[in-house]
């Protein structure tokens, strides 16, 4: 997609933002506003707009990247874990975010829904009950 930034970094068309991983198929660049040192961001090389429509082959290896990239953000910030955060909507291209975090409250505090009396139960069997189209 011509005005997608990270198909621009793939292409070397605007500044590579500290690529440190690249393989066949995925690049892994630090995040120009990170939550934390060392927050890289993962993403295809084939532009697609949403994880759900990457192939099944495609999303299983985007995670064996995720994956190499995790180890050596852990192994080389010696963090406790590696939080994984998938998101895509400030940018329409495939992107996993890896946070080094050492506790909880690290990636900041994620909004709570407060559920109404028996809304779990239905929302779970609203997905029990779905039939694909």
């Amino acid at each position: 997609m011509e005005d997608c930034v990270f198909c621009g970094i793939v292409k070397e068309n605007i500044p590579r933002h500290e690529i440190w991983y690249e393989d066949e198929n995925h690049i892994a660049f630090l995040d120009i506003y990170p939550c934390q040192k060392g927050h890289t961001l993962v993403i295809p090389k084939k532009h697609t707009d949403n994880i759900i429509d990457l192939s099944e082959d495609e999303y299983t290896d985007l995670f064996k990247a995720v994956h190499r990239v995790s180890e050596r953000l852990k192994s080389s910030f010696n963090s406790t874990k590696v939080s994984i955060v998938v998101d895509g909507y400030s940018i329409n291209h495939v992107h996993v975010h890896l946070i080094p975090t050492n506790k909880e409250g690290d990636l900041g505090d994620f909004p709570r829904y407060t559920l109404a009396d028996g809304e779990l139960a239905k929302t779970g069997q609203e997905l029990n009950d779905f039939k694909e189209v």
